[in-house]
C-alpha cells in the first residue's frame, strides 16, 4: 500500500469519528430538550398542585371543622352525635367560630364573651429553645378563666363556687359584664369593674380604676390589700381622683403587697380600715420619695446631692427618626433627675434602676416624638431598658407599665438594628 493510500484512508478514519461524534451530540442534544421539557411539564403540575392544596389549607384555616374546637374546648369534656362531626361555622371570625361552637354544642344561655375567648384562646404552653414546654405567663389565669366558666355551665350557683372572688352583688355585675375581649387581662379588668359597680361608683370611675388597677394588679387582683384600697375609694367616692394619682398610689400598694407576700411573719397586711384618702395619698406620696432617696443613696450620694449624680453611660448616639406626620427621638437618661423626672411622666418607677445604671450594668433610654403640625405637643411613648454587657433591650414599657403599641415598637427595632443592639423576648 503506497503512501498515498494510508494518507486517504487516515482522512477517512478521522471524518468517521467526527461524523459519529457530531450525530451522538445531536441525539445528546435531543434528550436533554425532552428531559427539560419532561421536567418543565412535571414542574408546572407540581406547583399547581401546591397552589390547590394550599388554598384548600387556607380555607380550612379560615373555617375549621369541629374537631378543632373539640380540641379548645376539651376541658368541658363536650360530647357530639356522629351526624354532627360535619359542623362547620358560617364565621370566617376566629372569635365569632368559638362563640358559635359554644353556644350551639355546649351552652346555649349568654355568658361574658371576654371570660369565654380568654379561656380557649391564649396559649398555656409554649416551647423553649430547649426543646422542653413550659408554661405560659398566662397559665395561671387561663386556667382561672376555665374554672369560672366550667363553673357557669353547670348551671349551680356561680357566687357559691367562688366566695372567695365574689360578693353576690360583684357575682351578678361579673356574670352580666358587656366587656369586648382584647386579650386575656380583659377578665381582670372585667373583674375590677363588676367589684366597682356593686360599690355603686360613677362609670367614669370605675373605668379608670379598672383600667389603672389591671395594669398595676395584674398578679395580685384578688389580693386583701387591693380590696381594701377599693373601699377606701368607695368610701370617697366624691374625692377628686385622675389616672396619674391612681397610678402613683397603686405603686405605693404594690410595695406594700410584695413585702407582705415576702415576709416570713406573715404579719397583718396593709389595710385602709379607719383611713381617709387624703392620708394614704400622703403616705404613698412619702414611699414615692423615700425610694428615690434610697436610691441616692445606694449610688453614694446625700439627699442634697440628688440633683448632681451623673454617669456616662453607654457610647450610643440620640436616635431621630421622622416620617410625613410625625418626629421621634430616643435618648438616653444618664442621671438620678433625669430616671426621677421619667418615672413622674411615665407613672412608673424607673427611678428604682438608678443604682444598676450608676455601676454600669442598665442603660435607660426615653422614646418621645411631636406631630410636625404642632411641635408643642410632645408625647411619652415608652422607657427602655438596656443590659449593657450583652447590649441587649430587656423591658420596654409604656405609661402605667402597660405595653407599647405597634409604632413605638418598630420604631425601637429600627433603633436596635441601626446601633447593634439584641431584643430578649
Amino acid at each position: 500500500m503506497t503512501d498515498q493510500q494510508i494518507i486517504s484512508r487516515r482522512k477517512a478514519i478521522q471524518l468517521n469519528r467526527r461524523i459519529r461524534s457530531i450525530e451522538q451530540a445531536v441525539a445528546n442534544k435531543k434528550i436533554r430538550t425532552a428531559f427539560a421539557e419532561c421536567e418543565a411539564k412535571t414542574n408546572t403540575a407540581v406547583i399547581e398542585v401546591f397552589k390547590k392544596n394550599n388554598s384548600l389549607d387556607r380555607k380550612i384555616e379560615k373555617r375549621p371543622g369541629i374537631n378543632y374546637f373539640l380540641t379548645a374546648f376539651s376541658f368541658l369534656q363536650p360530647s357530639l352525635s356522629d351526624r354532627l362531626m360535619e359542623w362547620r361555622s358560617h364565621s370566617y371570625d376566629k372569635e365569632k367560630q368559638y362563640i358559635e361552637f359554644f353556644t350551639r354544642f355546649i351552652y346555649p344561655y349568654p355568658v361574658p364573651e371576654a371570660l369565654l375567648l380568654a379561656a380557649v384562646m391564649p396559649k398555656m404552653y409554649y416551647i423553649g429553645n430547649d426543646g422542653t414546654q413550659h408554661k405560659s405567663l398566662d397559665h395561671d389565669l387561663v386556667q382561672l378563666c376555665r374554672k369560672w366558666l366550667c363553673d357557669i355551665i353547670t348551671k349551680e350557683s356561680f357566687y357559691t363556687k367562688n366566695k372567695e372572688y365574689f360578693t353576690k352583688r360583684e357575682a351578678h355585675f361579673f356574670l352580666n359584664s358587656k366587656i369586648k375581649y382584647c386579650d386575656v387581662r380583659s377578665v381582670i379588668y372585667m373583674f375590677f369593674e363588676a367589684k366597682c359597680k356593686a360599690r355603686r361608683l360613677p362609670d367614669s370611675l370605675c373605668r379608670i380604676i379598672s383600667k389603672v388597677f389591671t395594669i398595676k394588679f395584674d398578679g395580685y387582683f384578688n389580693h386583701c390589700i387591693v380590696t381594701s384600697f377599693l373601699d377606701l375609694i368607695a368610701r370617697h367616692k366624691d374625692y377628686p381622683i385622675n389616672k396619674d394619682r391612681l397610678a402613683d398610689i397603686c405603686d405605693f400598694f404594690l410595695s406594700e403587697i410584695i413585702k407582705y407576700n415576702e415576709s416570713n411573719d406573715k404579719s397583718a397586711p396593709f389595710s385602709c380600715s379607719g383611713r381617709t384618702i387624703t392620708s394614704v395619698i400622703s403616705l404613698a406620696n412619702e414611699w414615692h420619695w423615700q425610694v428615690q432617696w434610697e436610691n441616692a443613696a445606694r449610688a453614694g450620694l446625700k439627699k442634697n446631692q440628688i440633683k448632681l449624680e451623673y454617669w456616662q453611660g453607654m457610647l450610643i448616639n440620640n436616635f431621630r427618626y421622622e416620617n410625613t406626620k410625625c418626629v421621634w427621638t430616643i435618648n438616653q437618661l444618664c442621671s438620678v433627675n433625669a430616671l426621677i423626672n421619667e418615672g413622674r411622666t411615665m407613672k412608673h418607677c424607673v427611678a428604682s434602676y438608678a443604682n444598676q445604671c450608676s455601676k454600669g450594668l442598665s442603660a435607660i433610654f426615653h422614646v418621645s416624638g411631636y406631630r410636625k403640625e404642632d411641635k408643642s405637643l410632645i408625647f411619652s411613648s415608652a422607657t427602655v431598658e438596656l443590659k449593657v454587657a450583652s447590649r441587649t433591650i430587656v423591658q420596654i414599657r409604656g405609661k402605667y407599665n402597660a405595653p407599647v403599641d405597634t409604632v413605638t415598637l418598630n420604631l425601637i427595632r429600627k433603633w436596635a438594628q441601626n446601633n447593634n443592639l439584641k431584643m430578649s423576648t
